[in-house]
C-alpha cells in the first residue's frame, strides 16, 4: 500500500506510482469470500473480517483510486481498469 511503498529505495526508478483498488460492499465481499472453493482457505471468519477491513482501508485511502466492482461483470471491470491504465499513461 502507499505507505509501504513510498519509502522503498526502488522508487527512484519511477517518476510516479499510481495505486488502484478494486472494491465492493461488505456484504458482497463476504459472499464472494465465503463462496470460494474450500482449497482457497478464504472462508474462515478471521480471514473474511481482515479482508473487509482491508476493503474499507482501500475505499477511504485518498491515495488509492478505486473501481467499484459491485454488480459489474468481469468484462465491465476489466474495461474500467484498461481505461484507468490508459489515463495514467497519458499523464
Amino acid at each position: 500500500m502507499p505507505e509501504n511503498i513510498e519509502d522503498c529505495i526502488e522508487n527512484r526508478y519511477f517518476s510516479y506510482i499510481h495505486f488502484l483498488g478494486l472494491v465492493c460492499s461488505k456484504d458482497t465481499l463476504e459472499a464472494r469470500l465465503y463462496n470460494r472453493p474450500k482449497w482457497r482457505k478464504s472462508s474462515n471468519k478471521e480471514f473474511v473480517e481482515n479482508q473487509v477491513k482491508y476493503n474499507d482501508y482501500i475505499k477511504t485511502n485518498k491515495q488509492i483510486t478505486t473501481i467499484e466492482t459491485e454488480n459489474k461483470t468481469i468484462e465491465e471491470v476489466a474495461r474500467e481498469l484498461i481505461e484507468w491504465v490508459k489515463s495514467m499513461v497519458e499523464e
